[in-house]
């Protein structure tokens, strides 16, 4: 039998450092039947610095092999500076972590919130949304979930070649266990650009494995300037966690939803 003490080790683990996540069912939205010429027409460029506040909830709920059931609920509550500047190649992303406040993990998250202030994730960004070559100035908990959730955040422009397709990478950390996700996106524009997608997750450990499946959906605003305005979404991931060493697993559902908003 898993105790209780595992259950709620990885529950914690899953909120704090938990990527993205979408409830099924509509999105935040639909879509506009025609395109505007200034979405039509939308690309990044440098500016900045921009202020936001990222807000991220999520609800693990575990269902334990006699039936029984834990839920846990997890806040990430975020101040960022984000920035593009121009380079010999394109373009530069640079988002630092102002403040945060993380609530929900079982023993507080006061030494996570402090190491996270004053990191600084870094990028290569194309014109179009394109995130690559993205690193953290340190490897806490918060930024390494911020740098999994970063690029969903940027839709992916494609001009009038929309809607878009595209696929993202990122690594969730789980406890002792380095997730690999996987993002098959597509990108609609309207009055503003909506996102959907569906994820995969797979990762091992010398004591766990994981692995799982899921839907995202989100909607994304972006100035005529090139700075990225109010963004919201969703996303619904089940997986099953196994205890190696003893054959047994736990089945694992992560609902999540997340804001972006601007900061006047």
């Amino acid at each position: 039998m898993i105790r209780p003490r595992l259950t709620f080790s990885l529950l914690a683990l899953v909120a704090a450092c938990g990527g993205g996540a979408a409830v099924p069912g509509e999105g935040p939205g639909s879509a506009a039947p025609a395109i505007p010429v200034a979405v039509r027409n939308a690309a990044y460029r440098a500016g900045g610095p921009w202020k936001y506040s990222y807000e991220r909830a999520d609800t693990i709920i575990s269902i334990l092999p006699n039936g029984g059931r834990q839920q846990l609920v997890l806040e990430r509550k975020l101040r960022i500076v984000w920035q593009v500047t121009t380079t010999p190649t394109g373009l530069a992303l640079a988002v630092t972590i102002d403040s945060a406040r993380v609530i929900g993990i079982p023993g507080g998250g006061r030494a996570m919130e402090d190491s996270a202030r004053g990191s600084v994730l870094r990028g290569e960004l194309s014109p179009q949304g394109k995130l690559t070559a993205l690193t953290s100035s340190s490897d806490n908990g918060i930024s390494h979930a911020l740098m999994a959730d970063l690029p969903w955040l940027l839709p992916a422009l494609g001009g009038g070649e929309l809607p878009r397709i595209d696929t993202l990478d990122a690594s969730v950390r789980f406890n002792v266990v380095d997730v690999a996700e996987r993002t098959v996106r597509s990108t609609t524009a309207g009055s503003r650009f909506e996102m959907a997608g569906t994820v995969t997750r797979d990762g091992v450990s010398p004591q766990l494995k994981l692995s799982g499946s899921g839907m995202r959906s989100g909607a994304a605003i972006l100035g005529g300037d090139g700075r990225p305005g109010a963004g919201a979404g969703r996303d619904s991931v089940s997986m099953t966690a196994t205890v190696l060493s003893i054959g047994q697993s736990i089945e694992i559902v992560q609902l999540g939803g997340y804001s972006l908003t601007p900061i006047p």
